[in-house]
Parts: structure tokens; sequence; C-alpha cells
């Protein structure tokens, strides 16, 4: 699914389940080896439905924090993954970023003005550590984007508030425990709606701030099925499956040349 595209600036996009599981089990992946098939749905991905070369591709190898890694062209021969790393920054064109996610959303920032992208996993752990904070910071520092109403952001399909049920450990950092009579009782919270708050808060245009499709990873059908005997799913979504390993979809985003 192409969540955006401007044929003269950006390419963005997030798999689905029917390209395949993008997951790689180990950083760097094991070539050859249990990765083998993921590497080869990622390359295919790349090549074949976003039309880039996937030698020009960045990934997150994810650690569920709030690390921010900014890089620049790979220069390799093999595909690039960065350890323990929830969100990655580039200024360079012909540079495509990349995470993987599972019910977590996707976050793409692009500012026009500075010629800055960054992708973000933003589960709830990342948040929590604040990893969107953390971006900002570094945006700030590293390419001047203190005006932040030029961003424009887009939010990625991820687990909606209905299907995301959580205990007071995951809730109680985001809301005070005094919103409930019963502070350790289980709640459903929406992670789109926490990050559209942290980026309001962050000073980005409401007008600016887009939740592509309204699309839940736990319960979203393809919209062209016929019949409940034939439902099937759009995207990976691990409270669904619960599979093990862990089987994901791939955000990407890039500035074209």
């Amino acid at each position: 699914m192409r969540l955006r595209e401007n044929n003269e600036t950006i390419i963005a996009a997030v798999s689905e389940l029917k390209d395949g599981n993008m997951r790689v089990g180990s950083i760097p992946p094991l070539l050859g080896g249990p990765d083998s098939l993921a590497l080869q749905n990622r390359a295919l991905y790349f090549s074949e439905i976003l039309g880039i070369n996937p030698l020009e591709v960045v990934s997150a190898g994810l650690i569920h924090r709030g690390r921010v890694e900014v890089v620049g062209h790979p220069h390799s021969e093999k595909p690039i993954f960065i350890p323990e790393v929830d969100s990655l920054i580039t200024g360079e064109k012909g540079v495509y970023l990349s995470i993987t996610a599972a019910d977590c959303p996707p976050l793409f920032l692009f500012d026009p003005i500075k010629e800055v992208i960054a992708l973000i996993h933003c589960g709830w752990k990342p948040l929590a550590s604040k990893v969107i904070e953390n971006t900002f910071k570094v945006l700030g520092e590293q390419f001047g984007v203190d005006n932040r109403s030029d961003l424009i952001a887009w939010i990625g399909p991820g687990i909606c508030r209905t299907c995301y049920e959580v205990g007071p450990e995951v809730w109680q950092k985001f809301y005070s425990p005094h919103i409930t009579d019963e502070p350790t009782q289980k709640m459903n919270i929406s992670l789109s709606a926490i990050i559209t708050q942290k980026l309001l808060h962050a000073h980005v245009e409401s007008v600016n701030i887009f939740e592509i499709f309204n699309e839940c990873s736990f319960h979203q059908e393809y919209r062209d099925v016929g019949s409940a005997e034939e439902k099937k799913f759009k995207y990976f979504s691990f409270r669904r499956q619960k599979s093990n390993p862990l089987q994901t979809q791939m955000a990407v985003l890039g500035m074209k040349k």
C-alpha cells in the first residue's frame, strides 16, 4: 500500500500480509539461513513494488526504546541494518528508510523546506521512552528543523483502540491513574491518538497530521473479499496471530533523487 507519493519528491509505503513477512530474526541478518525468505520478500517489495534499489535502503533493527539514528547512503553490497534503534532520520535523497511493525503504527515525518525525513516505530514502549520527542530533538539540532509547522506527518496502520486492551503497566505510562476509580483495571488505548497528541504538543500543525485510511492491523480485511468464509486479513498482527517467530509488515520512506 502506498500511503502517499509525490512523483517529484517522496515515496512512502507500507507492505501488506500478501507481500510476505518482512522481519529478519537477527541483526545482521543470516544470509542463506532462516532470514533468507524475509530478505527475499524485502528485495522484491523494494524493487518490484516500489521501484527502488534494495541497496539504497537502511533498515532499523528495533530495540523498543527511544534511540534515534541519523543515516546516509549505505554504500554497501549487502542489506544495511542499524541495530538497536527505533527512529531513523536522513537528509539525503535516494536513501530509503525502513522499519518493521506488527501492530505498532509507523510514523512518517517529512519537512519539505529542510528536505529531511524521519521514520519512527511507535509501539507503546518507544512512545513511553519519548522516541518522538527524541526524534524532534535531533531534527532540530542537526537539521535546523525548528519551525515544525512545516512538517508533514502520516500515521500508518496499527492496532486500533477497540482491539488494543492493555493493563495499567501500559496505560499509566500515558494517562493519570486518577482517570479511573479502579487504577489496576485494564483499558483500551489508541496509539494513534497518543502519537497525535505528541505531534500537536511538538507544534506540528493539526492540518499536517494524517492518519492513513484509519486501518487497524488487527482486524482490517481486504475490501474486495466476497464472503465471510473468504475473510482475508490485510496486515500482520502479533495480537491476532501470536506468531513465533514474529512476522511483520514493513514501512518505507525516502526522498527521490
